[in-house]
């Protein structure tokens, strides 16, 4: 394959998975409607809950789950990217020797985001445990 197709395909991929990230939140916010419950007295409200009282707890866990899913999907991308290479290398000792310290390099990163997920999971559950707040 020529260079410039093997950077098109990439540009391609990249390209869909940042869509990908910027129109499934889209979908699944316009996804969280509720049904009216409340028919026995009279009141047909829509059932649309316009204001959600979110603490900060909850809104600086969500941001660090998204940020750290972002994350985890640029480690991953970068595996399949280093497998590409390798796979595509043809005997290229040069080619197999850059794979594999993406790859290597991937791996690291994916760890990171595990220990770093779970130490933030734990300083704010013990927050939220600490404050009285619900997590």
């Amino acid at each position: 394959m020529k260079k410039t197709t093997i950077k098109k395909i990439a540009a391609t991929v990249i390209s869909l998975a940042l869509a990908a990230l910027v129109i499934v939140p889209v979908l699944s916010a316009n996804a969280q409607t509720t049904i009216p419950t409340n028919y026995d007295r009279g009141n047909m409200s829509t059932g649309i809950n316009v204001s959600q009282n979110t603490d900060l707890i909850t809104l600086v866990k969500n941001f660090i789950n998204w940020i750290l899913g972002f994350l985890t999907l640029i480690a991953v991308l970068l595996i399949l990217w280093a497998g590409f290479i390798w796979m595509t290398a043809m005997g290229d000792e040069d080619k197999v020797k850059k794979a594999q310290d993406l790859m290597k390099n991937g791996i690291i990163g994916l760890v990171i985001i595990l220990a770093s997920w779970s130490i933030a999971a734990f300083v704010i559950s013990n927050i939220a445990n600490f404050t009285g707040a619900t997590n």
